[in-house]
């Protein structure tokens, strides 16, 4: 359908996703684009309450995943596109919370070409959890609670899975380009 590549990274919390996803993206000269359209922000805030229902959560980024396709497509027109996380995390991390809504992929959405699953051993990945100074909201810490759940629930989809735990950034993005065979045009 699109000549360039649509590339996803998925993981938990901790594994690396936000700084490969920015430094591949840099690396083969592609555009970095957020899961969640703008328009989708202050409702998002809204839904990342304690007080929220752990279905709706999952309808509300299920629907902010299908709105942004509309920007990966127009994107995808003209350059290789990046996205930290997408699609299956959506689906894993509110399966693996509890959500037992069933729902299918639609055969008619945009996947990525490709999908990077970064694992990291858990010792290392509490430690990158410390360290990065982001403040923890009430379902980053579910989240933990459940990780074995969400790891359960990432197991059915097919994805490269590449443990980022004694790698630098930069050797993380040349091995997955090698991965890849460096192509990417």
């Amino acid at each position: 359908m699109f000549d360039n590549k649509f590339i996803s990274f998925e993981g938990l919390s901790g594994v690396g996703k936000s700084t490969i996803s920015r430094l591949y993206a840099e690396k083969i000269d592609a555009k970095l684009i957020g899961t969640i359209p703008e328009q989708f922000s202050s409702l998002r805030k809204i839904l990342d309450t304690p007080t929220t229902n752990i279905h709706a959560r999952f309808l509300f980024y299920l629907a902010a995943v299908l709105e942004g396709e509309k920007s990966l497509k127009v994107a995808l027109c003209s350059e290789n596109v990046v996205v930290e996380s997408y699609l299956y995390r959506t689906i894993a991390f509110h399966r693996g919370m509890g959500s037992n809504l069933d729902i299918s992929i639609p055969e008619d959405i945009l996947l990525p070409n490709v999908v990077f699953y970064l694992t990291c051993e858990e010792k290392e990945r509490q430690r990158r959890r410390a360290t990065r100074g982001k403040r923890e909201t009430y379902w980053d810490c579910l989240a933990e609670r459940n990780a074995d759940n969400i790891l359960h629930e990432y197991q059915h989809f097919k994805m490269d899975s590449i443990d980022t735990t004694h790698l630098k950034p930069e050797e993380i993005v040349d091995k997955l380009i090698n991965r890849l065979g460096g192509k990417h045009d």
